[in-house]
């Protein structure tokens, strides 16, 4: 009965993460696209609030009868 079971060392050779990318890279580059996200929204909401803040509102128009000859 031998008791030579041992395992290579390192992780095991199953897949893990996608395309075989370490976890700390996918940890990175979700990161950076939640970062880049919400960089990109707020710019968005920054622009849209500014321009209709600093925009002043139409005057009302009055709706002018029509002439009919």
């Amino acid at each position: 009965m031998s008791t030579s079971t041992a395992k290579p060392a390192g992780r095991p050779q199953g897949r893990r993460g996608i395309l075989r990318l370490p976890v700390r890279w996918l940890v990175a580059i979700l990161v950076f696209l939640l970062v880049l996200v919400l960089v990109i929204a707020a710019a968005v909401w920054f622009a849209g609030a500014h321009r209709y803040t600093v925009q002043a509102a139409p005057e009302p128009t009055v709706p002018q009868p029509l002439v009919t000859p």
